[in-house]
């Protein structure tokens, strides 16, 4: 299961920011019908003036985006699919490095140097703004405090856990496969209002990890 969005009011909202600095990555898989300007997430202020944006974009490029009061943006030159599970990813360094990922090839460094201030909401599927709202569906969400690797990604993209990769940093993961609840957040358990997202019959492929088998060993004396 994977959660569908409207595209026009539907999120899902955290109580709290998540992010309000850099370094940070931010994931997750998303399906769309459409090419068009849409948003995974968004970390911002009151008036919009100061954010971090993931979205996708005209063209069928990743957008990431950080605004003090002017923009600067990271933008894929790859291209995804309509109608088919892709990866994309934020990934912010410092103040003067930030990449778009899709499926765990990134982009150009942006290097214009940013840092938004006075972050304080977290929002999946949408923007405070209520503008370019995410139409399609998303899953496996996650968040670290770290700007993860290429390598990282790639495996992430591959269908690895959120959960295996740089756990010591993961700050959020939602798989989104059910009604949320507490037990969709690990590893913290946070307050999220639902607007009309809800679950659906699809989720891209995730890796399950097997446990180790035992194995008998005959002592012989």
């Amino acid at each position: 299961m994977a959660f569908s969005f409207d595209g026009i009011t539907s999120k899902l909202s955290l109580g709290t920011a998540l992010i309000t600095a850099v370094p940070f990555t931010v994931a997750c898989f998303f399906k769309e019908s459409t090419v068009a300007i849409k948003t995974m997430f968004t970390a911002d202020n009151a008036n919009i003036t100061n954010r971090f944006v993931l979205s996708s974009s005209t063209g069928g490029i990743i957008q990431a985006l950080t605004t003090n009061t002017t923009n600067a943006s990271a933008t894929t030159t790859e291209t995804y699919a309509d109608n088919m599970w892709n990866s994309a990813a934020m990934v912010s360094g410092s103040a003067t490095s930030r990449y778009a990922v899709l499926n765990g090839r990134f982009s150009v460094v942006n290097s214009t140097s940013k840092t938004p201030t006075g972050i304080s909401t977290f929002i999946i599927g949408n923007s405070s703004a209520g503008t370019s709202s995410w139409d399609g569906l998303l899953a496996e969400f996650a968040v670290w405090q770290a700007a993860l690797t290429p390598r990282e990604l790639q495996s992430y993209n591959s269908g690895v856990p959120a959960s295996l990769i740089r756990p010591e940093n993961l700050i959020l993961y939602m798989p989104l496969t059910q009604q949320v609840g507490v037990k969709d957040f690990g590893p913290q358990s946070l307050i999220l209002a639902n607007t009309a997202a809800v679950p659906v019959s699809d989720h891209p492929l995730i890796l399950k990890p097997s446990k180790p088998r035992l194995r008998r060993v005959r002592l012989v004396y």
